[in-house]
């Protein structure tokens, strides 16, 4: 089996982990918030999200290390492109209305594109063909 379905899966456990978690919280409760807090409001905002990165950085113990949402967005984006998604589909992801936006959050390093290179090169790969 490949990693990545073994990953996909390992997404997909968590997901629904989540989701009975969320529902065991809400206790029948309608919320439209996919991600919720406990105040009355449910929404989760920026500064809710940016202090849960805090504290996690703390419980892992990572000083020096930037742990953000904003990180985590740009992890996001590295992977999402890494793992062969294209640079549109990123921006409508993220929600930039300007693909340039977008292109601040294409930082792949030599051997990054390298890796990509070997993989989407068409004259050494045959899966583009039809």
């Amino acid at each position: 089996m490949r990693l990545s379905c073994l990953l996909n899966r390992g997404k997909v456990r968590a997901l629904r982990q989540y989701m009975r978690m969320r529902a065991d919280f809400l206790q029948d409760e309608s919320c439209e918030w996919l991600f919720v807090t406990p105040r009355a409001e449910r929404k989760m905002t920026d500064s809710c999200l940016n202090m849960l990165f805090t504290k996690l950085k703390k419980e892992l113990s990572l000083v020096g290390e930037k742990v953000s949402s904003h990180t985590w967005r740009h992890t996001f984006a590295k992977n999402y492109l890494l793992n062969g998604g294209d640079v549109f589909s990123l921006q409508e992801i993220l929600g930039h209305a300007d693909i340039e936006t977008t292109k601040g959050y294409l930082n792949l390093n030599e051997e990054e594109i390298k890796m990509q290179h070997a993989k989407f090169n068409p004259l050494d790969n045959t899966r583009w063909l039809y």
